[in-house]
Parts: structure tokens; C-alpha cells; sequence
């Protein structure tokens, strides 16, 4: 005689709702981790975020500067500032670009100008980093020293009374650069 096998079989439906739980399980898990902590956007985005920047904009400064919410999205603006050389001088020229965070992922909005010139207007108030840097070079013996290769860095924010701008090779200069515009050689 021969033997029967029994054939458990489940319902093609019953399958599909499980996995269909199991999807759903999986993406609120990701969303949790990848998308928002409460209403912060988690440390792990922003990194994603400055990465995928630094890999679009090679050779540049890129930071975070503003984060906002709008729609359940996010828009993260970033401060994009290429060093560049002009008439032997190292010039920043600053841009800004947004990221609509979850809806465009990572695609971003193009670059927008925000300081582009070597030069800075005579009684023009100064807001930016990259505006002090400039002014700085209205210093005759700055302007000589930063020919020789020097690289700038600055203390100070954006928005702020002063900047002390450093203007760094094998030596160093320190300039403070007022918000009025006045330049000082500190060292």
C-alpha cells in the first residue's frame, strides 16, 4: 500500500498578507532610523546630506546653516565656499543650496550666489565670513603678505559685530575686520 503524503498548503492570500505586514514593519523601522527623530531630522541624514554635498561640490567648504520645515518636509540649506585663486590672491566665493529632505531625497536645488567678487564696496557693512576675508586684503601689507601663498581662515559668524580673519603661511597675520568695515592689523 502506498503512503499518502499530506500537503500543507497556505491560503495565497494569508501569504501575501503576511508579507504585506512584514513590508510595512520593515519601512517604518527605516523611516524611524533615516527620516525624522520627533521633529528633528536625525544626525544620520544631515551626515548623509553634507556627504552627498562634499561628493557634488569637490574642493569646497560645505556646512549646514539653516533647517527648516515646511509640509513635513525639511528644507537643510548649505553654505558651499570655494577658495580660489585671483590676481595671485586666495578669494572665497560663497554659495548657498537647498535640499528638500524627504520628498527630493538627495537632489538638490541649484547653487545660488551669495558672494562671488574679490572686492568689497566702499562703505558696504559687512555680514559674511567671506566678506571679512576680502575687506582684509584692503590692508596694503595683508594684501602683500596673502600674495605670497597665504591661506585665510576667520573666528566669527556670520552676522557678527567682528571677524578676526588669519591670513597663514610659513608665518601668520591677524587682521580684525569690523562690521562697519574698519580693519585693524592685530599681529
Amino acid at each position: 500500500m502506498r503512503k499518502r503524503r499530506v500537503k500543507w498548503e497556505l491560503p495565497k492570500s494569508l501569504i501575501l498578507v503576511i508579507l504585506g505586514i512584514v513590508l510595512i514593519i520593515a519601512l517604518l523601522n527605516i523611516k524611524q532610523e533615516f527620516n525624522f527623530v520627533g521633529k528633528e531630522l536625525s544626525s544620520s541624514v544631515e551626515s548623509m546630506i553634507i556627504e552627498d554635498a562634499k561628493a557634488k561640490f569637490p574642493n569646497a567648504k560645505v556646512e549646514i546653516i539653516n533647517k527648516e520645515r515646511l509640509n513635513g518636509d525639511y528644507l537643510i540649506t548649505l553654505k558651499v565656499v570655494y577658495f580660489e585663486e585671483e590676481n595671485g590672491i586666495i578669494c572665497p566665493k560663497r554659495y548657498h543650496t537647498t535640499y528638500i529632505y524627504p520628498k527630493r531625497g538627495f537632489a538638490n536645488l541649484p547653487l545660488e550666489e551669495i558672494f562671488t567678487e574679490c572686492r568689497i564696496c566702499e562703505g558696504c557693512e559687512i555680514n559674511l565670513v567671506e566678506e571679512a576675508i576680502v575687506k582684509s586684503l584692503d590692508n596694503y601689507y595683508v594684501r602683500s603678505f596673502a600674495k605670497r601663498g597665504a591661506i585665510p581662515s576667520v573666528e566669527g559668524e556670520d552676522g557678527g559685530e567682528k571677524f578676526l580673519v588669519k591670513w597663514k603661511n610659513e608665518k601668520e597675520i591677524v587682521v580684525e575686520v569690523s562690521k562697519d568695515g574698519e580693519v585693524r592689523l592685530v599681529s
